[in-house]
């Protein structure tokens, strides 16, 4: 009895448990903040990558579909058509932001991020697949009325269940290990030389040979790196450790934009999802610090 009672609270804390909807608020504005980024850094790229005119030919894209082809860009083949469906999913994404139609925006934008990846799997660069996870788990969680626009940008609180915030931690979680099992099976991971290619190759800030004379310590950041990667979630998830987790993750992100000249949007992308484990505490000095900021914006002049 005790054993089955204890299974019940554990699944109503990760489930049930009742939550301020300004945090799903707060995700689904930095993620759709991300997602319109993401769109701009392919915006010059859309006519190569997603019409008929482009190098990618539809049937190759067809070919290397599993499962269904789902996508817009099978319908919406043309240059301008593409325009005019990356002006439509910006829209979509500027509407989730600001909580307007929220549902049907998070499904637009989800359909954008998938047709995305399915016409032109050549070019999907790694944070696309993690948009598209965050961009189905938004549209299946509460979204309320929190920052919706025409109401009141900082309402009072409202509680819905938490389970979608649950499942986009566990996204994170599983992001990181399946990358960590997935370069165990890499023979340059496990014998160290990985960083020392990557600092050589053309993703390199500074490529040279002054990397050949630093190989221990290339090793040593291989190697340190799948470690990280192994536990820093586990320090997500554990309430002492958090912001520990939080800190640490944003410092190693950082790092790989310094090191690198082409892997920013990947950062940005990974960093966003931190914010799903920010607690009602967390979420609630952000909200004061705006309120703050609103009544001095506000304030009379001169009082």
């Amino acid at each position: 009895m005790e054993e089955g009672h204890r299974f019940r609270e554990i699944t109503h804390a990760l489930w049930l448990r009742q939550v301020d909807e300004s945090h799903y608020a707060l995700v689904r504005f930095v993620f759709s903040i991300v997602a319109l980024i993401s769109l701009c850094m392919l915006w010059p790229y859309r006519h190569a990558f997603y019409s008929d005119q482009g190098m990618i030919d539809q049937g190759a894209a067809l070919a290397e579909t599993q499962y269904f082809y789902l996508s817009i860009f099978g319908v919406v083949r043309s240059a301008p058509a593409v325009t005019a469906y990356f002006v439509f999913s910006a829209g979509a994404m500027v509407c989730l932001a600001l909580g307007w139609m929220p549902r049907l925006a998070a499904l637009c934008v989800f359909i954008w991020v998938s047709s995305c990846a399915l016409r032109a799997p050549v070019a999907v660069p790694g944070w696309d697949l993690v948009l598209r996870s965050f961009a189905f788990l938004i549209l299946v969680s509460p979204l309320g009325k929190a920052w919706k626009l025409g109401g009141s940008w900082l309402p009072k609180t409202i509680s819905v269940p938490v389970y979608g915030i649950t499942l986009m931690q566990l996204q994170v979680l599983v992001v990181y290990w399946q990358t960590v099992i997935g370069r165990l099976q890499d023979t340059w991971w496990m014998n160290g030389e990985f960083f020392a290619f990557f600092m050589l190759s053309h993703h390199s800030r500074w490529p040279g040979l002054w990397v050949v004379e630093m190989m221990p310590l290339m090793r040593l950041l291989t190697w340190g790196t799948l470690v990280f990667e192994m536990v820093f979630p586990i320090l997500l998830f554990v309430p002492r450790t958090r912001w520990w987790g939080i800190v640490l993750g944003i410092i190693f992100h950082l790092a790989i934009v310094v090191a690198s000249n082409n892997i920013t949007m990947f950062s940005l992308t990974m960093i966003m999802t931190y914010f799903v484990f920010l607690r009602e505490v967390d979420i609630s000095a952000i909200l004061a610090w705006l309120r703050r900021k609103g009544e001095r914006g506000r304030a009379p002049l001169g009082s």
